[in-house]
């Protein structure tokens, strides 16, 4: 699926498309195609796109978050992402949502409590980061773990030393 900018534009909400439009129904207006076969807008057309997106996407993200960061670089293409406060919880309400809407879908972890809502057959990635308390509390949970195994492991040491000596 690909995002229909012609459409998109005029109803004020996204479209998106099985097969791509002709070229010559979006260049030069509203892009330019690429050698891969996209379409890379241009800047007031991934602007006003972006606004559309966020229109569009509200009723999914949960609330609790900073407003959106929507980008739409291409017609394959859109990237959304918001710091949360509970970046776990978010992304599972994002994808319930998708899911409730018939949008198969999926949550994969990244680097420092971040999440990404990924969907199967559209262009979207959601990302959740978490807010600076919410990657304090993170960070805190993640070094208890290392400093108990590291206890565990010290004490399997001493232990081994014991049975060895």
């Amino acid at each position: 699926m690909v995002i229909d900018p012609v459409a998109s534009l005029q109803r004020g909400v996204l479209v998106f498309r099985s097969q791509q439009r002709a070229e010559r129904e979006v260049a030069p207006k509203l892009g330019r195609m690429l050698p891969t076969g996209g379409l890379m807008f241009s800047d007031a057309v991934r602007q006003r796109l972006a606004m559309t997106a966020g229109v569009t996407l509200s009723r999914l993200l949960p609330s609790g978050g900073t407003p959106p960061h929507i980008e739409v670089p291409n017609d394959r293409c859109l990237r959304v992402c918001v710091r949360h406060g509970e970046p776990e919880e978010a992304a599972r309400a994002c994808a319930a949502a998708l899911w409730r809407m018939g949008q198969a879908c999926r949550v994969e972890s990244g680097a420092m409590g971040q999440l990404v809502v990924v969907t199967d057959r559209l262009p979207l990635r959601v990302r959740f980061m978490p807010n600076r308390k919410a990657l304090l509390r993170h960070l805190g949970q993640r070094f208890e773990g290392q400093a108990r195994q590291a206890q565990v492991l010290a004490g399997l040491g001493a232990a081994s030393e014991g049975l060895v000596g």
